[in-house]
């Protein structure tokens, strides 16, 4: 098993948090089958005076930390993938809060990225530490991630974007993905799921029921993943100048990811409550709190 200190975003992990060591299908590092989290300051954003000279600006470090990257996929060809992965008894959430401290003010937020596909689920997992007094220059980017976690589902519809960054990978699959920005509601279906008191948030977003973007995200991308190295950005939309400069929520680098090797979910929950984070022939990686290399 192989053990690697969290890449913390931003200014939130980097104090050090408590956070559990909580095991992750895919490995955190440089290299083939492997993740690393992205760097906010080579995303370009609305830039705070946007609505004025339609700038964009490189990216504040993220909100959130990135905390391991899970690909399952289904039992049987005739299961459906999970909607709501955070649900299941064996999840990360329910692992990660099972070595937390009970949910209070001060307590670490997951977020958690579902990506639903015909074959499986992917996961994505971020954190970060409560806050209390805010610096000046990041209380427009807090502000917007507030009122998308209060807000009701039409508006997180019409926000939640991501921008999705080919570093290598074939040409047609650089043509099919782009590198533009997209609203994901607007080209996906989009559910969001969260159980209070527990501090979490899941997006679940439906690859799997949409239409040309979503055939681009399936196909292209995730089913060409062996091949692919790809950045995924995602933050709130800001359309106002109060919401201005937009700040990236979190963001991460897939390598090469060899999604046909990827566990069957049930067997992968098997061998998390067995004591073991290591299904044949899939690595593991124990994710442990501290400073990392990356933004």
């Amino acid at each position: 098993m192989e053990v690697v200190p969290l890449s913390a975003a931003g200014f939130y992990l980097r104090a050090r948090l408590p956070l559990p060591v909580v095991p992750h299908s895919i490995p955190r590092g440089p290299g083939p089958n492997r993740w690393l989290e992205g760097h906010g300051g080579r995303v370009r954003v609305r830039g705070g005076k946007y609505l004025e000279d339609r700038v964009k600006a490189p990216s504040l470090p993220s909100l959130f930390g990135v905390l391991g990257v899970d690909s399952t996929l289904r039992d049987d060809k005739h299961a459906k993938s999970i909607s709501h992965m955070s649900a299941r008894p064996g999840s990360f959430r329910s692992r990660f809060f099972s070595l937390s401290p009970p949910p209070s003010s001060s307590a670490p937020f997951l977020l958690v990225f579902n990506f639903v596909l015909p074959w499986g689920n992917m996961c994505i997992y971020a954190a970060r530490e409560a806050r209390g007094e805010v610096p000046e220059r990041e209380r427009k980017g807090e502000a917007l991630w507030r009122r998308f976690l209060e807000g009701d589902g039409e508006f997180r519809k019409e926000r939640l974007k991501i921008i999705p960054t080919v570093e290598a990978g074939p040409w047609v699959v650089q043509k099919l993905v782009g590198s533009k920005p997209a609203i994901l509601g607007q080209k996906v279906p989009v559910s969001y799921h969260s159980s209070p008191p527990s501090p979490y948030l899941e997006v679940s977003v439906d690859v799997s029921q949409g239409g040309a973007f979503a055939n681009s995200i399936a196909n292209g991308c995730m089913g060409r993943s062996a091949d692919v190295e790809i950045t995924l950005s995602f933050l709130v939309e800001g359309r106002e100048e109060e919401e201005l400069p937009e700040r990236l929520l979190a963001s991460v680098t897939l390598n090469r990811l060899c999604m046909a090797n990827a566990p069957k979910l049930a067997a992968w929950e098997a061998s998390i409550a067995m004591g073991s984070d290591e299904p044949a022939g899939k690595p593991a990686v124990e994710v442990l709190s501290g400073e990392g290399g990356g933004d």
